[in-house]
């Protein structure tokens, strides 16, 4: 069974839809904030990237494990939290299948496509060599330079997307981008 939003600014169509479309083993959610899923659909997987590190670290035996992805995952989705309302997206979004759980299953799946290409940053792969080992796009970098853009442009302060972005530029090392993340996120 799983869920996923259904999201138009008409909520009436989004509901009419999620009536619609809804199974037994699939939970259509309906919202009136489709800007909100699509931003939140993008910053997922920034948050991906990062959570990915700590599984590269621990492939290599430094830092990583269970409590420094659970307290780097909480530091993206309160970055999300501030970041987001004030790029457009509405709350509702924050909390539902198309935010905190497509958040979730994407940074912790081992075969996400973002968290596994922060595994290859977290193991000391710079972004060169880690896109060249995927297979698959992992949009995540692209969404983390594009957040980065908006919120310089608008002024906001992001610790949390400037460490990972610090780190995709080839200036920190792993380790550090996660201890950043912690500590300012």
């Amino acid at each position: 069974m799983t869920t996923a939003l259904v999201a138009s600014e008409d909520i009436s169509i989004a509901k009419r839809l999620a009536d619609t479309l809804s199974t037994p083993t699939l939970l259509l959610h309906a919202a009136s904030d489709p800007e909100g899923a699509e931003l939140w659909g993008a910053f997922k997987n920034v948050v991906a990237l990062a959570c990915g590190l700590v599984d590269g670290l621990k492939t290599i035996g430094t830092l990583g494990g269970d409590n420094l992805k659970a307290a780097i995952f909480s530091a993206g989705f309160k970055e999300g939290c501030i970041l987001l309302p004030l790029l457009g997206a509405r709350a509702e979004v924050a909390f539902g299948p198309a935010g905190l759980g497509d958040l979730y299953v994407t940074s912790t799946s081992p075969f996400g496509r973002n968290r596994t290409m922060g595994e290859k940053l977290g193991t000391g792969k710079n972004l060169e060599e880690a896109l060249e080992e995927m297979t698959m796009v992992a949009e995540g970098v692209r969404a983390a330079r594009m957040f980065r853009d908006r919120a310089i442009d608008q002024g906001i302060d992001i610790p949390f997307t400037k460490a990972l972005n610090t780190l995709l530029d080839g200036d920190i090392g792993a380790e550090e981008c996660c201890r950043r993340m912690v500590l300012l996120g």
